[in-house]
């Protein structure tokens, strides 16, 4: 019984966190990209007037 939650359960563990962590740090790339993108339309329209 131990040799299946070594063999199945760790792993699937280790994967969780793994993919946990790639998508935080992919809405988090989501999400500065958006920032840039406002902050350059911004700007853009900051320009436009003169």
């Amino acid at each position: 019984m131990g040799d299946i939650i070594m063999v199945y359960i760790i792993p699937m563990i280790i994967l969780f966190i793994i993919y946990y962590k790639v998508f935080r740090i992919a809405d988090d790339v989501k999400e500065i990209k958006r920032m840039l993108e406002n902050s350059g339309k911004s700007e853009a329209n900051k320009k436009e007037p003169e």
